[in-house]
């Protein structure tokens, strides 16, 4: 009888070990998730100042304001030979600008988009890419087009996931009247970021996209030169990470499943312990 009293008292003591361990590993979770979610929004917030800086440019206006004039007049898409007169133009203008926000403020999209909708006028970034129209894909450009609002959100699109802030451009006419002529982009990645978010956190970090979300927004090359063979992991592809050996580990933990809610999963490794956090990133 006492040996059954004491083995039940026993097994109520794990079980409640167990519970407590479980509830704190959740609690500590729950803090990881909200402090990269908080180095997130500060990046979109960043990213919208740089975004309305460049806008607000009176030369920048000026140009945007004759391509939206050109490339209706042209046809829309890409437009002409005026639209692309116009486009040298902007791009001549803005690539010192350019070099410096890449090298000061970790940016990595510098996008002008001419609306409604989302009609590329000219990437920065990838200049020999224009024209084309990204009405059911690039939603925070559509709808800071259709709001005249600014927006901000994690984004997939042609040649780049990124970060991104979107402020809708204006430019006074010749009657005094303000014209809405489009939208500016602004975006950095999870790459640019996680060394940040790491130190500050004390974790590694990596970011996955379903590999179907990937295939069905990005251009094949695209796809192909970011990723390659060596960034998978079971259906998803490694679009960020601060640690390749986390990369490895991730490989057993990541199922088809993932993920609705915070989740934390407890594993030993090499006689070491490792608390891994999953939780889901959203597409604007």
């Amino acid at each position: 009888m006492i040996l059954l009293v004491d083995l039940l008292f026993v097994l109520i003591n794990v079980h409640a070990d167990n519970r407590a361990i479980e509830q704190s590993l959740k609690a500590q979770s729950r803090e990881l998730r909200s402090g990269f979610e908080l180095a997130v929004s500060l990046t979109y917030r960043n990213m919208m100042q740089l975004a309305s800086y460049v806008s607000q440019d009176p030369e920048v206006q000026a140009l945007m304001r004759k391509a939206k004039h050109a490339v209706a007049a042209e046809g829309d898409g890409p437009g002409g030979e005026r639209a692309a007169e116009i486009r040298s133009e902007l791009y001549a203008l803005l690539g010192p600008r350019w070099r410096d926000l890449t090298q000061r403020y970790d940016v990595r999209q510098l996008h002008f988009h001419l609306g409604p909708g989302s009609t590329s006028f000219l990437r920065v970034h990838k200049p020999d890419k224009f024209g084309d129209t990204m009405h059911a894909l690039r939603y925070t450009i559509v709808d800071t087009n259709a709001e005249k609002s600014a927006r901000s959100g994690f984004e997939t699109g042609r040649v780049y996931s990124g970060l991104r802030g979107v402020v809708p451009m204006f430019a006074e006419n010749g009657a005094s009247v303000t014209e809405h002529l489009g939208a500016l982009e602004v975006g950095t990645s999870f790459s640019n970021i996680l060394h940040l978010i790491e130190r500050e956190l004390q974790s590694d970090i990596t970011v996955l996209l379903k590999r179907e979300h990937a295939e069905q927004a990005m251009w094949p090359e695209a796809i192909t030169r970011i990723f390659g063979s060596s960034k998978r992991v079971d259906g998803y592809f490694v679009e960020a990470t601060s640690s390749p050996r986390q990369v490895e580990m991730l490989r057993e933990v990541v199922s088809e499943s993932l993920i609705d809610d915070v989740q934390s999963r407890w594993r030993k490794v090499d006689n070491r312990h490792y608390l891994h956090t999953l939780f889901p990133l959203y597409d604007y």
